[in-house]
């Protein structure tokens, strides 16, 4: 598709609001030259009206833009009130108050970022590599991992080999004993201690990442259910695989 094009100058000035003749007559000469200024730099007055925030006997003109032919501050008779509000970002008066130039107001802010609120409100265990572990928004990727997108499977499969690599680990335990899988000379490995020792060694990322897939099952299903935005009726059910390695590489830990 095309990129859009921007409309050239007629366009532009097909779509302006047409002013009833004399709309600015009765504008006092300072305010009235701020709005000559304005438009002859291009930015137009696209509405006049008598409400808030001049009186009945006055008059407000609101401009396309921003003023930028001069300061936004108060000077040369003029008085400037900034604001911040759906209808205004500012507004220029003199010592009468009657007449006002008003400028557009400021777009609105973005909206919240639910998923980081959630984040912090139900943080990772605390810890030393918790900041590495969350996965964050787009501008604030770790150091680690910013040669892989944290918003696709194989991308969070590559930062979770990556930490590994870099000395993180995964660790687990019960009461007959427990498992470490970590990187060690050049292959992913897992150490089982206890009651049923045994030592397993993976060269192939592919292999490793199945196996703990499988390992670590139980973790994601229990780390999901407890998520205040997963759905109640979703909780025993199979998590998308992009949702299961996000758990998963908020579990590595410190080696």
């Amino acid at each position: 598709m095309p990129p859009p094009t921007e409309p050239d100058a007629d366009e532009a000035a097909d779509r302006l609001p047409t002013l009833p003749p004399g709309a600015l007559d009765g504008f006092p000469p300072a305010l009235r030259a701020l709005l000559d200024d304005e438009q002859a730099a291009g930015n137009p007055v696209v509405e006049v009206g008598h409400s808030f925030p001049a009186p009945p006997i006055g008059a407000w003109a609101r401009l396309a833009r921003k003023v930028g032919t001069r300061p936004r501050a108060s000077g040369d008779g003029l008085a400037f009130r900034a604001r911040f509000s759906s209808l205004s970002s500012g507004e220029f008066t003199d010592a009468e108050r009657v007449h006002f130039v008003v400028e557009p107001p400021d777009p609105p802010p973005p909206e919240p970022d639910m998923d980081e609120i959630r984040r912090q409100a139900n943080p990772a265990e605390p810890g030393p590599w918790t900041a590495w572990l969350t996965p964050p928004p787009p501008h604030e990727r770790v150091a680690w991992s910013t040669a892989w997108s944290l918003d696709s499977v194989e991308g969070v499969q590559q930062a979770v080999l990556e930490g590994l690599r870099r000395g993180a680990c995964f660790r687990s335990s019960h009461k007959e004993g427990g498992s470490t899988l970590r990187w060690r000379l050049g292959q992913y490995v897992r150490e089982d201690y206890g009651d049923e020792p045994g030592h397993q060694a993976w060269s192939d990322e592919a292999e490793f990442l199945a196996m703990l897939r499988r390992y670590l099952h139980g973790e994601v299903q229990r780390d999901l259910s407890r998520d205040p935005a997963r759905p109640a009726a979703d909780a025993g059910a199979t998590p998308p695989e992009l949702e299961a390695w996000r758990v998963i590489l908020r579990r590595l830990q410190a080696g």
